[in-house]
C-alpha cells in the first residue's frame, strides 16, 4: 500500500470559455489527487489527512471511496474545507486559496506505528508541509518513515500560500533530506532557486541522500536524475484543456509504475537502471497527459490510458 499524506481541498474552475460567471467544483489537493490517481490505476492506496465534516468534506470523502482509496487514516474535523479558485489562462492555472481555519491544515496527526506497519511507501507534498500546525506533524511522520519506508516528496509550491514564509528554501532542502524520491517542476525551481539550474538543484538534493529526482517542465522534456544517471523523456502530445493536477497525475503514474516494476524499495531505487527510469517516466507522462486533456484534476484509470493510446 502507498499512503499519500497531506491536504485536500475543493477546486473551483471557471467554465471552458474562462468566464468566472460559472464555476464548477472539483475535489482536489495535491496529495489527495495522488491518492486518487493511485487508486484509479489499480494500486492499493490510502489517504492520510484531515477532511472537514461540511458538505465539501463529504464530497472529498466520497471522491476517495469511489476511487478505491482506503480512508482508515482520514480524520474528520468540524472545520471548513479549504477552497481554491483557479483562473485558467492559455491552459495554465493560477490560484486563490481560502484556508485560514481549514480542516486539512489542522490535521492532528495519527497513530504512526499502525500506519507505518500497514504501508510500504508514503508520499508527501505541497501546502500541508508548509502551513502549521499540520506541517510539523507531517514532517514528524516523514522522519519516522525515512529509515524503513520509501518516502516520496513533491513541494508543489503555491506562492499565494507561502509568500512571506521564513526560510522556505531551507525548509525545502530539510524535507528533501527525508525523501528517497523528489519530484520538482520548473516552476518550483524558479520560485525556490531562481538562479540555479535543474541539474544543479538535482545534484544538491541527491547529495543529501535522495535516490532519484524528477524534474518536469510542462511541454518540454522531463528528466530523471540519480547519482549515476540522467534519463530524459518527452511528454505525450495531447489537446490541453487545463494543467490542473497534471503534476499530481505524473506522481501517481510514477509511483504506480515503480510499484508494478518492483522498484519501490530503498535498495532497488538506489540501483535503478536507465531502463527502469524510462519505463516509469513513460507511465508518469501518459497519466499527466491524460489529466491535461480533461477539465480539473481528473485522474485517469488504466482503461482511460489504453483508450488514449489508440
Amino acid at each position: 500500500m502507498i499512503a499519500s499524506c497531506g491536504e485536500s481541498l475543493i477546486d473551483f474552475v471557471p467554465d471552458v470559455t474562462g468566464s468566472s460567471s460559472l464555476w464548477t467544483d472539483f475535489v482536489g489537493g495535491s496529495p489527495y489527487n495522488v491518492a486518487r490517481g493511485l487508486g484509479r490505476l489499480g494500486i492499493e492506496s490510502a489517504f492520510v489527512g484531515a477532511i472537514s465534516t461540511d458538505l465539501f468534506g463529504d464530497e472529498l470523502l466520497a471522491g476517495l471511496e469511489s476511487s478505491g482509496v482506503a480512508t482508515d487514516y482520514v480524520v474528520r474535523l468540524d472545520r471548513p474545507s479549504t477552497l481554491s479558485f483557479a483562473r485558467v489562462h492559455d491552459s495554465d492555472a493560477s490560484y486563490a486559496f481560502y484556508n485560514a481555519t481549514s480542516a486539512d491544515r489542522n490535521w492532528p496527526g495519527t497513530d504512526n506505528t499502525t500506519l507505518l506497519a500497514a504501508v510500504d511507501a508514503l508520499h508527501f507534498g505541497s501546502n500541508s508541509l508548509v502551513l502549521e500546525p499540520a506541517a510539523s506533524e507531517f514532517e514528524r511522520l516523514m522522519g519516522l518513515a525515512k529509515p524503513t519506508h520509501v518516502v516520496s516528496f513533491d513541494p508543489n509550491v503555491r506562492p499565494q500560500l507561502v509568500e512571506g514564509s521564513n526560510n522556505l528554501t531551507d525548509r525545502f532542502y530539510q524535507l528533501c533530506a527525508l525523501a528517497d524520491i523528489v519530484k520538482l517542476s520548473a516552476d518550483d525551481i524558479g520560485y525556490l532557486e531562481p538562479r540555479t539550474s535543474a541539474a544543479d538543484m538535482a545534484r544538491r538534493i541527491l547529495s543529501q541522500g535522495s535516490a532519484v529526482v524528477f524534474v518536469t517542465c510542462g511541454e518540454r522534456p522531463t528528466t530523471a536524475f540519480t547519482p549515476r544517471l540522467e534519463v530524459t523523456r518527452s511528454p505525450k502530445k495531447v489537446r490541453v484543456v487545463d494543467t490542473i493536477g497534471a503534476g499530481d497525475g505524473f506522481t501517481a503514474g510514477l509511483l504506480a509504475s515503480l510499484s508494478e516494476l518492483g522498484l519501490l524499495s530503498k535498495d532497488r531505487l538506489s540501483s535503478i537502471s536507465a531502463e527502469g527510469l524510462d519505463a516509469a517516466l513513460d507511465v508518469a507522462l501518459r497519466v499527466a497527459a491524460a489529466v491535461c486533456s480533461r477539465r480539473g484534476a481528473e485522474m485517469p484509470t488504466k482503461d482511460d490510458l489504453t483508450e488514449m493510446d489508440r
